[in-house]
């Protein structure tokens, strides 16, 4: 026996269950676009942080000047 109150907590509908609200939770892939930019992202910062510790260049020296 299965309590009714128990079967509205579950995450995804039941197998020939029809969608409740007409609100179905759908699983789509991420979008290329944003994989490539968070790639990019990584490769850039790991050029840019070793480049700005080791230049020399700081914003106080900048000012200075």
């Amino acid at each position: 026996m299965s309590d009714p109150a128990l079967d509205e907590i579950a995450e995804r509908p039941k197998p020939g269950e029809p969608v409740r609200d007409g609100i179905g939770e759908e699983d789509h892939p991420i979008p290329t676009w944003f994989n490539v930019t968070f790639a990019a992202s990584i490769v850039f910062a790991l050029f840019y942080a070793p480049y700005y510790m080791l230049s020399g260049w700081s914003s106080s020296g900048q000012w200075a000047e």
